[in-house]
């Protein structure tokens, strides 16, 4: 019974889920969104609001990019991007979710993090970082009155 909004940065990513969603029987609805830009995100969950009726329920935080060069190799551009599409946007999305969360009194925010943020090594430094901040974000998101969880794979 659950409705599914997601986002893709491409129109024919999203058109594609769109279809494999509803020929699971599911009612869904993409949008093309950039969730690093807190304007174009505050939008996005407006829409969703207008769209569904509601705020957003459960929030799946997965945008996520990894880089492996080594980290005296690295410039300070790329070291930013992969912090900025894999715990920006989860901060970003976050928080733009919460305040329907909190009227509502109920919400649940997950975060897919990566045992990388537990790891050591050269040539992974700004994902290892990132992820170990998602898990830090994760923390912090309990202080609300929402329920949080970081989901780690390998």
């Amino acid at each position: 019974g659950a409705k599914i909004a997601f986002n893709a940065r491409h129109a024919d990513k999203v058109a594609e889920a769109e279809k494999h969603y509803r020929e699971l029987g599911f009612e869904a609805h993409g949008y093309v969104a950039d969730v690093t830009d807190e304007t174009v995100v505050a939008e996005l969950i407006a829409k969703i609001e207008t769209d569904f009726g509601t705020t957003p329920d459960i929030l799946v935080n997965n945008a996520g990019v990894i880089q492996r060069t080594p980290m005296l190799d690295m410039s300070a551009e790329d070291f930013r991007r992969v912090v900025d599409i894999d715990l920006n946007a989860p901060f970003i999305v976050s928080k733009a979710c919460l305040p329907g969360m909190i009227a509502k009194g109920h919400g649940k925010i997950i975060n897919i993090a990566s045992m990388a943020a537990l790891m050591q090594g050269p040539a992974m430094s700004n994902y290892n970082v990132a992820k170990a901040g998602v898990v830090a974000l994760s923390e912090q998101l309990r202080a609300w009155t929402v329920d949080s969880c970081v989901i780690t794979g390998a």
